[in-house]
């Protein structure tokens, strides 16, 4: 009892700390997009849903990729684990979720430089503790945080935060944690620059290939 009270005094902070926010404003087309989606066309009854920020909403050929898998694809790009609180009654739990994919946090420490490994796993338990309470049981699979040639000085807390989930998941029920950082770094230990655009910050289809690779085996059929 003492945990769970703990657990929604944390939720109400985190909320109140993104309502604060005037850049969720800026996700309201977005938002209002997937709410009409909602309304206007035929959602899986129980689809695997992919929650998160760019890195979600734009997966190239996202549907060709998992073919027979019920996946929705309800990512917005920009967004962090705050704007996924925030909009979690939009995106996370309006729909009866068979399993969720997430990746999300990257864009923490892209918005806040001063930002710790801490705080942003803090805001992931957070998350995580908001859909537990509505889908105590539902398979999870994390995406740990990928390593982008444009945010090589985050290298290091990104690594470090990556470390903070695993180690938590490793204890936690029905969920799994899906590494991409180690597998998309050359062996010199830099990011594979082969697997983004020209931007260094997004992935070309190449590092699409190789994240279906990694979470294809981790979905419900």
């Amino acid at each position: 009892m003492k945990l769970k009270i703990v657990s929604l005094l944390l939720l109400f902070k985190v909320q109140s700390d993104v309502a604060a926010q005037p850049s969720a404003s800026n996700f309201e087309p977005e938002i209002n997009y997937y709410r009409h989606a909602d309304d206007t066309t035929k959602i899986p009854a129980q689809p695997i849903v992919f929650l998160g920020s760019s890195s979600i909403k734009n997966w190239i050929g996202l549907d060709s990729s998992f073919t027979g898998y019920p996946v929705l694809n309800r990512g917005f790009g920009g967004s962090t684990l705050k704007d996924q609180i925030y909009y979690a009654n939009d995106i996370a739990l309006k729909h009866n979720a068979k399993q969720f994919v997430i990746y999300c946090g990257e864009n923490d420490f892209a918005n806040e430089s001063n930002i710790t490994p801490e705080q942003v796993f803090e805001r992931f338990k957070t998350f995580y503790t908001l859909i537990r309470n509505k889908y105590p049981e539902t398979p999870i699979v994390y995406i740990g945080l990928k390593p982008s040639p444009a945010k090589l000085k985050m290298m290091s807390k990104i690594f470090a935060y990556n470390q903070l989930v695993k180690d938590f998941i490793a204890t936690e029920k029905n969920i799994v944690y899906a590494d991409v950082f180690s597998p998309m770094l050359m062996p010199d230990g830099q990011p594979d620059s082969g697997l983004f655009f020209d931007d260094k910050l997004h992935m070309n289809r190449k590092g699409y290939r190789l994240w279906t690779e990694i979470v294809k085996p981790l979905l419900l059929s």
